[in-house]
């Protein structure tokens, strides 16, 4: 971070990876630190809401994860990253399971995903990470 403190997306990954260990305040200082330069990052929204959740702040998680929402599967769809934007709308649905506007939005971003197929280059296929930071790569074949 000292050699690029304007990093977004570090910021977001940094928080990602403090939260998976447990450490909630550091990850939320992190995430904070994101949203300071890209305030509609919907990846830190989206563990700024998950946080709330693990602090019973169940009404404060769902704010956060609209904000999310609201900016993630947009952008995912244009970028066609429609599995993406099926995951956000399937959380949004874990919370808010009547919600028309993300089941709307969960149809449409599956309808999409059907006619798409993965491309494979040497049997090995490539996935950019959420937040373009790391690039991972698997097999095919899981």
């Amino acid at each position: 971070m000292e050699k690029d403190p304007k990093n977004a997306d570090a910021w977001n990954c940094l928080g990602w990876s403090k939260l998976n260990q447990g450490k909630r305040f550091d990850a939320r200082f992190d995430f904070n630190k994101c949203l300071a330069l890209d305030p509609q990052n919907p990846a830190a929204l989206n563990g700024l809401g998950w946080i709330a959740k693990g602090e019973g702040k169940t009404d404060d998680a769902i704010a956060l994860w609209k904000r999310a929402i609201a900016s993630a599967p947009s952008t995912f769809m244009e970028q066609k990253n429609y599995k993406q934007a099926i995951r956000y709308y399937k959380m949004w649905l874990k919370v808010e399971p009547n919600s028309k506007t993300a089941k709307a939005g969960l149809k449409k971003a599956q309808e999409a995903k059907k006619t798409v197929t993965t491309g494979c280059e040497y049997g090995r296929r490539v996935e950019l990470c959420q937040t373009g930071a790391f690039l991972l790569q698997t097999s095919p074949m899981g």
